[in-house]
């Protein structure tokens, strides 16, 4: 992409990291599961996301970003 095309777009980056999923029932000590990297609670493994958002500021130009 161009700088004159990377102008024509804002760009919005958000991460996140260290995501835990855990399931436990009522009463189960979730409090200390969540605090370790794994345990019997933790359903996934510890993730991250990136997510990149592109929002044009030219609403008539066709192309889009890479």
């Amino acid at each position: 992409m161009s700088e004159v095309e990377s102008r024509l777009y804002d760009k919005f980056n958000i991460t996140v990291t260290d995501i835990k999923v855990l399931l436990t029932d009522s009463g189960d000590d979730w409090h200390t599961a969540q605090t370790q990297d794994d345990s019997e609670y933790h359903i996934v493994p510890k993730v991250g996301i990136q997510l990149a958002f592109f929002n044009t500021v030219k609403s008539d130009y066709t192309e889009k970003p890479q």
